[in-house]
């Protein structure tokens, strides 16, 4: 750990608040990710146009597949669909493939220090289980909850509310999810052809 964190601070790597909020933690806690002041929500084009191919396109896989009477194999391919694309992919990177498409990232907001400061990470994977199942919600309010990023502040949807997380377009926040944050920057690695 560096003694002079101005130094680093000056040369426009970590904000003051981010350093002070590095301070406080000791080496066996998890360190917040970098301030996410500069992040932008995604759109609710961009969502919907993710959650077709996340969700609209698998549907019309299965409804294919059952109305060939394999009801069975149809199941099992949306289920592991879901299962691979929207939790374990998502829980890794905070990206499925429809997030991919339309350029957004999904992001677990934590608060940390005295001031309350948001800190933004990786969703974990219980949080994006919690978040699927919290779709219900947007669901069962006849389809409300998936249209209410158009009028909330922070673009979310009931499911974003409860599970604490927000949609953002990709490159607009720096994330280290459950990795530590290295107090000095790393410097590139340079190829043998440089």
């Amino acid at each position: 750990m560096p003694e002079d964190f101005g130094s680093l601070s000056r040369r426009g790597t970590y904000s003051d608040e981010y350093l002070e909020a590095v301070r406080h933690w000791d080496d066996s806690s998890e360190r917040p990710a970098r301030s996410n002041q500069n992040y932008v929500y995604a759109s609710w084009g961009r969502r919907a146009g993710g959650a077709v191919i996340d969700y609209l396109a698998p549907w019309f896989v299965f409804f294919w597949m059952t109305a060939a009477d394999h009801v069975t194999g149809g199941t099992i391919a949306f289920l592991l669909w879901v299962g691979v694309n929207s939790v374990v992919i998502e829980s890794q990177s905070g990206w499925t493939i429809g997030r991919i498409v339309f350029g957004t990232q999904l992001v677990y907001l934590t608060k940390v220090g005295q001031q309350q400061e948001e800190y933004a990470q990786l969703p974990t994977f219980g949080r994006v289980v919690w978040r699927l199942v919290a779709h219900l919600v947007d669901t069962g309010l006849l389809l409300w909850g998936w249209f209410r990023p158009l009028t909330d502040a922070h673009h979310r949807t009931y499911a974003d509310s409860l599970a604490s997380t927000i949609v953002v377009r990709s490159g607009t926040v720096e994330l280290q999810g459950q990795r530590y944050l290295t107090e000095e920057p790393q410097q590139p690695r340079r190829s043998y052809w440089q």
